[in-house]
């Protein structure tokens, strides 16, 4: 709505068209008698026309007032809030229009009076004034001779009037002052009171509703906070976990490395133990293959001894002196050839005992690394792993077809040997070669169980992130 439409529905309200419509007939009425004012007549009703205009604007300020504080209910502002404005608006609209209508009338009897002046000025004649002049000269002085004796008297009363009514403003002026602060610090103190006991309760009432409006949101927010919290805490403790697991993985990466750095040292001492094996082959074969020369040359000489049987019947003694010698010969080279087994049965016998030296501090270092691999360490050790089975796999392979090669190379040329010598040979070859192969499966299949054992400790044990 526009401020006309606003002030026209204030102004049509009942109780301000009461008093509007009172003062405009005053101000019509004192209008109209100052229009028809000649300056002869006595002028104190259209005097008092202005402040009984102002008066009642003032009345009605303090009506409206009146009807504001009774409407007012500090227990249900809401409600009243409209009779509260409702008498406010009274209260100024009265008074603006009885101030307004007030200084209209004043500035139209001024004007109307200098008017009147002047025309009364211009009709009179010279004879009026100089009968006047007389008149007023004669009454004057003998007013004048009264107005002596009546301004000492007037002097005197008006001395002693003045020092009564000093004393009396004094002591008037006192009681008034002393009353009036009592009165501004009643006023002032109830004033203060009522405010405060409104403030309380609106307040109480604000906090009431705003509670019962947004107490569960409240609720759920400060649950919602409290969850956030400790949700940081939790996340906390985590980053911490996880800072002590990551330093703990380092320190397993690296004994991983020193350990599969050990095992790389480990299967390079086997292999160089391993490598010996063909070595010690090739000298058992010189050694054989000089008992087969032996042999060779036996058969020789015991064909010739066939052919010279009957021719060397005296020389009988030589020729056992001299099979004496061939069989100390014999005896000789099967004694060389008994050391050489020993020899690599030792060799072979010290591999067991580095291999299960090995493997005693292989698992003695996968068991405290237990629980601390992560995955990229476990795909290191599979792979590695399946390198090693692999090795292992070709090594055990090799050594078995070295030993097959061997065992039927020496079983090809023993079979002319003595039957005892032969079995013993073969039997001593045999259980080498089952023992080289049956370590090396076993180790192998050691070797597996724990790369499984330690796949399955790191998918069950894995550390929850």
């Amino acid at each position: 709505m526009s401020t006309f439409a606003l002030l026209f529905d204030a102004i049509t309200a009942p109780i301000n068209m009461a008093f509007l419509l009172v003062m405009l007939v005053l101000f019509i009425i004192g209008w109209v008698a100052v229009g028809r004012d000649d300056g002869h007549k006595p002028r104190h009703f259209i005097d008092s026309i202005p402040t009984l205009l102002t008066s009642i604007g003032i009345l009605g300020t303090f009506f409206g007032i009146v009807l504001a504080l009774l409407a007012f209910d500090d227990s249900d502002i809401k409600s009243h809030i409209n009779d509260i404005i409702s008498g406010m608006k009274t209260a100024f609209i009265t008074s603006v229009t009885g101030l307004l209508l007030s200084i209209i009338l004043k500035i139209w009897a001024s004007i109307h009076q200098d008017k009147s002046e002047n025309l009364d000025s211009d009709q009179v004649d010279a004879s009026n004034i100089l009968k006047f002049i007389e008149h007023h000269l004669t009454e004057q002085t003998n007013t004048q001779k009264k107005t002596a004796v009546i301004h000492e008297e007037l002097l005197q009363a008006l001395t002693t009037h003045h020092e009564y009514v000093k004393q009396n403003n004094q002591q008037f002026a006192a009681n008034l002052w002393d009353k009036l602060e009592e009165t501004a610090q009643i006023l002032t103190k109830s004033a203060t009171e009522e405010v405060i006991l409104a403030l309380n309760q609106l307040i109480k009432d604000f906090n009431h509703q705003l509670t019962e409006q947004f107490g569960e949101n409240f609720k759920q927010l400060n649950q919602a906070v409290f969850e956030l919290i400790q949700w940081q805490e939790n996340y906390k403790q985590q980053l911490e976990q996880m800072q002590i697991q990551y330093q703990n993985h380092t320190n397993a990466v690296a004994a991983t490395q020193q350990a599969i750095e050990n095992i790389h040292d480990n299967l390079s001492h086997i292999v160089h133990h391993t490598q010996s094996i063909p070595d010690s082959m090739e000298r058992l074969a010189d050694a054989i293959e000089l008992n087969h020369t032996q042999i060779d040359t036996l058969y020789d000489h015991l064909a010739t001894f066939a052919d010279m049987k009957d021719k060397a019947v005296a020389a009988l003694p030589a020729l056992s002196k001299q099979i004496d010698v061939m069989l100390q010969g014999m005896d000789d080279a099967s004694q060389k050839l008994t050391e050489q087994f020993h020899q690599i049965r030792q060799s072979i016998e010290a591999q067991p005992s580095i291999m299960q030296s090995t493997t005693q501090e292989l698992k003695n270092t996968l068991e405290r690394l237990v629980g601390q691999l992560e995955i990229d360490i476990k795909n290191i050790t599979e792979k590695h792993a399946s390198n090693i089975q692999e090795q292992m796999s070709q090594l055990s392979n090799i050594a078995a077809q070295t030993l097959e090669d061997v065992s039927g190379s020496i079983e090809g040329q023993i079979n002319n040997f003595n039957t005892a010598e032969a079995k013993k040979i073969e039997s001593d070859l045999q259980q080498m070669g089952s023992a080289l192969i049956s370590m090396t499966s076993q180790f192998t299949k050691d070797y597996k169980e724990l790369v499984n054992h330690m796949n399955n400790t790191i998918r069950h044990g894995r550390p929850m992130r």
